[in-house]
């Protein structure tokens, strides 16, 4: 049996329009919603349009594809699940990124600071000084400047800052409190530090001293004597590193006023460490030198002069002579010796020759154990005795040079002392030799004379001494025999 379907053949158009509306605007862009506004206000339907992305496929199916008769109440088997796709869940889709500021808008200083709490820096006049300013942030490209503060009258005019790397340096010329700015610039943003730098007093330079004042004219003066020990310490400040002290003496010194180059005795040396001279000298006299201390950039120097007296006598050492001769020996610590004015040799002797009526003279020189004279004796000069009492002692010059007269022939021994110390040494005195002449007698009137002592030839004492003399003579030639 059959019968009209116009309430089914209307919803299938209903259906097949909408199915047409919804393709046409998907591929036109025009809202699945405007389609559906266009349907027949009395056709109703249960099937709920899809959303245009899920409708997309849906108009691109065959048109030949069967359409439902029946609403869902009415096919068999219950109601069915809608075949309308759900919209996708919009929390599962990733967002694209926001695009990056290209303003630099966060562009920061590592070390922030305001104008009322700058960044604190500090340096020392005359020492090179050095900052790098860090940013984070800033589209890629941060440039760097540096400017005065407002609040500051002082500008940075002793620094700059590398445009690129934010690197400030400069060396300070004055001491005191500065304050100026560095900006960073990157895209359309600024930004800027508070500095203020804190600039010392350059560090004063070692001035090194000597705790003693002295100078070339006025010394420090030591006094010893020979072989006593010198023991006094020289000490120097104001070195920031470690001193180093010298003794300088000789041509590689520093000359002094009066003395052609400083001069330090054998035996005197100065510790490197301790600045402490000492030793003991021998040597008598006046010395002067420098004691040097040192850190190898700057030096101070002590002007030293030292007075060495010789030590108490311990030997004389006498220079004789027999004057008219031009003969010299000497005597002393090495006993009796001959020497020569050609040569520095000496001939060791037993005694020192000299004619009968000679005179010999005596140079006194007291020494001490190192060879110094000793000539200060408080007055006290030396004495010369020997042991022939008729010898002829005196001091015609100065009570240093004696001359001794021998008016008799025989052996005699010449004593010197001085302070408790003497010297004696030996003098062979050998007569004077007679001259022998020829007698003539003389014929007269009988009261002949010899010729050679004018006496008469009839006088028995005259024949007395004449034979003496030949005696005399004879006597000599053969004690110079028994000598040869």
């Amino acid at each position: 049996m059959s019968q009209p379907c116009t309430s089914t053949t209307r919803r299938v158009a209903a259906i097949g329009a909408a199915v047409a509306i919804v393709a046409a605007s998907s591929a036109l862009g025009i809202g699945a919603t405007t389609a559906v506004a266009a349907e027949e206000p009395t056709a109703t339907s249960t099937v709920t349009p899809a959303a245009t992305s899920a409708a997309t496929p849906a108009a691109s199916a065959s048109p030949e594809t069967p359409v439902p008769t029946d609403t869902p109440d009415e096919q068999p088997g219950g109601p069915t699940t809608d075949p309308t796709p759900a919209p996708a869940d919009e929390s599962e889709t990733p967002l694209p990124a926001a695009p990056a500021a290209d303003d630099g808008s966060d562009l920061a200083f590592t070390e922030p600071s305001t104008a009322d709490a700058p960044l604190v820096l500090t340096a020392t006049a005359g020492t090179p000084f050095s900052h790098s300013f860090e940013t984070t942030g800033g589209n890629g490209t941060v440039g760097y400047a540096i400017q005065d503060a407002p609040s500051s009258a002082a500008g940075p005019s002793d620094y700059s800052v590398n445009v690129e790397t934010g690197v400030l340096s400069g060396t300070p010329t004055d001491a005191g409190t500065f304050r100026f700015e560095v900006v960073a610039l990157s895209g359309s943003t600024q930004i800027t530090e508070h500095v203020e730098l804190t600039v010392s007093p350059a560090a004063e330079p070692d001035v090194i001293t000597f705790d003693e004042q002295s100078k070339p004219e006025s010394p420090i003066r030591i006094e010893t004597t020979a072989g006593d020990t010198v023991d006094r310490t020289f000490t120097a400040t104001g070195s920031s590193s470690e001193l180093h002290y010298i003794l300088l003496s000789g041509p590689t010194a520093f000359p002094v006023p009066g003395n052609a180059y400083p001069t330090a005795p054998a035996g005197l040396s100065v510790d490197e460490a301790t600045g402490r001279l000492s030793g003991a000298p021998t040597q008598a006299g006046e010395w002067d030198f420098q004691v040097m201390a040192m850190n190898g950039a700057r030096a101070a120097t002590q002007y030293v002069h030292l007075s060495i007296r010789p030590a108490a006598t311990a030997h004389l050492e006498l220079l004789i002579g027999v004057i008219g001769t031009g003969q010299a020996w000497q005597a002393g610590e090495h006993g009796l010796r001959e020497i020569f004015a050609e040569s520095p040799d000496a001939n060791p002797v037993d005694a020192v020759p000299a004619a009968q009526g000679a005179t010999m003279s005596v140079r006194v020189t007291p020494l001490d154990a190192y060879g110094n004279p000793t000539e200060d004796h408080d007055g006290t000069t030396p004495t010369v005795t020997s042991s022939v009492s008729s010898d002829e002692v005196s001091f015609p010059s100065d009570p240093w040079n004696a001359r001794v007269g021998f008016p008799h022939a025989s052996p005699h021994t010449i004593t010197v002392a001085l302070d408790g110390v003497s010297t004696s040494f030996d003098v062979d005195v050998q007569p004077a030799a007679a001259t022998i002449g020829t007698t003539t007698p003389t014929v007269g009137s009988g009261t002949g004379t010899l010729a050679y002592t004018g006496a008469e030839t009839s006088g028995p004492l005259a024949w007395a001494l004449a034979l003496l003399g030949i005696g005399g003579g004879l006597l000599v030639h053969r004690l110079r025999r028994r000598r040869a």
